[in-house]
């Protein structure tokens, strides 16, 4: 499998510069929010992208 990284920008509040997974706050339901998060972080549209695994969410510091 892949996993997609991306680099944070250095303008941003935290994490600057920092690797980190697609990310934000949840406005919708999970999927439909991983969606927009997905397309605004990577400028990809719903039709070129699509959900093919589900998990829980695993949080480590």
């Amino acid at each position: 499998g892949e996993i997609l990284l991306l680099r944070r920008s250095e303008r941003v509040g935290s994490y600057r510069g920092r690797w980190a997974g697609v990310s934000g706050y949840i406005e919708k339901t999970p999927d439909e929010q991983a969606m927009v998060e997905i397309e605004e972080e990577t400028s990809l549209r719903g039709e070129t992208t699509s959900l093919i695994n589900k998990k829980e969410v695993l949080l480590w510091q």
